[in-house]
């Protein structure tokens, strides 16, 4: 079984602090820049940003399938292998004729 060891977990949420910090940053200068009135600036910005969210985005995405593949594997295969109602379990559904009328 794969785990995460605590050193790359702590430098993972480390990077995701400073995109966040950096982040945070962009959005304070983005408002100096509207109050300037600098809107290429703000353009600049903003993409900036949402280049910084989807960085994130992306890399939480990865370790959450990591999680999902080598961490919690069983899990995974139990909830894919298990059927909601059983065969056996099954009552056919028939309408009647009167509810037609």
């Amino acid at each position: 079984m794969h785990i995460l060891s605590k050193e790359f977990t702590s430098k993972f949420d480390s990077l995701l602090s400073e995109i966040h910090q950096d982040s945070d940053n962009l959005k304070i200068s983005g408002a100096e820049a509207m109050l300037n009135s600098d809107f290429s600036e703000v353009t600049e910005i903003q993409k900036k940003c949402l280049k910084l969210q989807e960085l994130e985005s992306n890399l939480k995405e990865v370790l959450n399938q990591f999680k999902l593949e080598y961490e919690h594997p069983k899990l995974t295969t139990n909830i894919r292998k298990r059927q909601l109602n059983p065969p056996s379990q099954t009552t056919p559904f028939t309408l009647k004729a009167e509810f037609f009328r």
